[in-house]
This record gives C-alpha cells, sequence and structure tokens, in this order.
C-alpha cells in the first residue's frame, strides 16, 4: 500500500456535493470581499473531506478511529466533535479532527492536531471570506495535504521560549526569530529542542518495521 492507494480510497469516501471554480480566475479581488462569507454552506466539503479521511484510514486498517473530546486551542476553528485516529504504527503521531463551524453552519471548517495533548498544525479553510476563494478543488487539494503530511511521517512540530516551528519538508511556518531550517534539521536527527518536539513515523510503515 501507497500513497497513491490511500488517495483513492479518500476519494471513494468521499460525499461532497457542493463544487465551484475560482471566483477570481479572471478578475481582481474586491475590497467588500474581505469581510463577506456569500456562502458559507458550501464549505461543509471541507468536513465531508475529512470525514472520507477518516474512513479511508479506518477501512485501510491504518488507524482505529474514536470520539474525542475538544481541545482547549487557544485558536482555531470552533469545535463540534473531534475525532481521534490512532495510528496501528508504533512511534507513529496520532492525529486529532476537530470539526467545526463557520457563520454558525457546523462541518465547514476542520482543525487537525498531532500528539498527546495536541497542537494544531493545520485549519482549513484558514479564512473563508469571499476574498480568499480560490476554489473548491484548491481547498480539497489543501486538505488532503494537511492530511498527507501526518499519514507520511513528514510533518514536525517544536516549541520553546517565545517561538514554534511547523515543518513538512516542503513548507515551514514559525513565530518567534528562529532559523527554521536548523531546527527542524535537529528535530529530525534526534536532537533535544526547545520545549517540546514531535515528529513521527509513516502510517504505511508495516507494523513490524
Amino acid at each position: 500500500m501507497d500513497r497513491a492507494d490511500v488517495l483513492k480510497r479518500v476519494e471513494a469516501s468521499y460525499r461532497g456535493s457542493a463544487s465551484w471554480t475560482d471566483p477570481h480566475v479572471d478578475r481582481e479581488v474586491e475590497d467588500a470581499e474581505y469581510s463577506r462569507v456569500t456562502d458559507p454552506d458550501r464549505y461543509r466539503i471541507v468536513g465531508a473531506r475529512a470525514s472520507a479521511w477518516e474512513r479511508a484510514l479506518v477501512d485501510l486498517g491504518l488507524a482505529a478511529a474514536e470520539p474525542a473530546r475538544l481541545p482547549d486551542w487557544p485558536y482555531g476553528p470552533r469545535g463540534v466533535s473531534a475525532i481521534r485516529l490512532r495510528p496501528r504504527v508504533a512511534d507513529a503521531l496520532e492525529l486529532l479532527v476537530v470539526h467545526g463551524s463557520m457563520e454558525s453552519v457546523s462541518d465547514t471548517v476542520i482543525g487537525i492536531g498531532i500528539g498527546i495533548p495536541p497542537v494544531m498544525v493545520a485549519m482549513e479553510p484558514d479564512c473563508g471570506c469571499d476574498a480568499c476563494d480560490s476554489g473548491s478543488a484548491d481547498l480539497l487539494d489543501v486538505v488532503d495535504q494537511a492530511f498527507v503530511d501526518v499519514v507520511s511521517g513528514e510533518i514536525l512540530y517544536a516549541e520553546g521560549d517565545g517561538w514554534t516551528l511547523t515543518d513538512t519538508h516542503g513548507r515551514s511556518q514559525h513565530t518567534g526569530g528562529i532559523n527554521a531550517a536548523a531546527i527542524a534539521a535537529s528535530v529530525r536527527r534526534g536532537d533535544p529542542v526547545g520545549t517540546r518536539a514531535l515528529i513521527g513515523r509513516a502510517w504505511l510503515c508495516a507494523p513490524d518495521q
């Protein structure tokens, strides 16, 4: 089994119905769009895609799923429900999926956390205003990538006094005046870094490897 097999199962399990094109392909963003959410209901595809990932990972025998308590995150989606996915592979990172709401419409935002206690490493959409809308295909690709980062074992998180870092080889986000590349390299080598560091194995590894 490889990443393509997982994505194929996710696609087969996906039950979202709405789709739309990028409304800004041939025009500039209007100022009024930054404070407007015209159709929050269509963002239910985000919750539907996350649920498809949850089902696929369980159906493929890569994880066990169970309801979880909503995390006490200082920011992130307004949680409605949460699912914890426990990977079968030893030393792989647990994944917490928080299903939240936008404009009082449920299951339109997801937050993804790793570790115990979980720290949020992704939220989609990170903004649902009309100005940030780039179409449903882009949004689903970003949701898929957030799950792939964890399942492939490519994500790491580290924090210290006044700084945080989330790194996935291809992308890096950090706060504080740090050398993000150097810290990421240290975490991957297993060096002591900061006050907390999280990195895990790929979920696709055989349990006895």
